[in-house]
């Protein structure tokens, strides 16, 4: 014998077993969406760093206090991020001839979202072109956001700037940049 209300039940049970699929189905998808943007290279296209020297940098080699300070911005590939800043100062023996010389480095990228990624460059290069210096870093995102990503940055500065170093010394330089932070594997 089946129970009068049968039908109803039936009607219910169908009915939550549709809204389970649909809840299901939805968590699916944004877990996919979440998968799919952490694999999506972060791209930065606009950004400045400005470098600033003490004492004034020239073409001898001098123990000097670097200060560096920079942006990045308009970022795509990991919404809410749109852009970050950094600073940081190191001192060393320094000449307007070695500019594109770094040792490793690190970097605290602080993001528009109160984030932040610690980046360690462990190799940069450097290339003159069409009168600018363009530095190429590569290293590692050690902690943070994005950690164990692989990030490349490059900045153009003007290599007018190093007019001064024959002069009255250099007190900065500056240049645009842009920050790639690639996808996992």
């Amino acid at each position: 014998m089946i129970p009068a209300n049968f039908a109803k039940r039936r009607q219910l049970s169908a009915f939550a077993c549709a809204i389970a699929a649909a809840t299901i189905g939805v968590d699916f998808i944004s877990t996919k969406s979440i998968a799919q943007a952490q694999l999506l290279p972060v791209t930065c296209p606009v950004g400045s760093e400005t470098a600033t020297y003490n004492p004034l940098l020239t073409n001898q080699v001098q123990n000097t206090t670097v200060t560096v300070t920079g942006t990045v911005g308009q970022c795509i590939g990991a919404q809410p991020i749109t852009s970050g800043t950094y600073n940081f100062t190191f001192t060393g023996p320094t000449s307007c001839n070695n500019i594109g010389t770094f040792p490793t480095y690190l970097i605290t990228y602080n993001w528009n979202t109160g984030q932040s990624s610690e980046v360690l460059y462990t190799f940069t290069s450097s290339n003159v072109i069409g009168g600018q210096i363009i530095l190429t870093s590569v290293g590692t995102v050690v902690s943070g956001l994005f950690q164990g990503r692989t990030v490349q940055r490059t900045i153009a500065l003007l290599s007018t700037d190093l007019q001064a170093c024959q002069n009255q010394g250099l007190f900065s330089i500056g240049g645009l940049q842009t920050l790639i932070i690639l996808g996992s594997i």
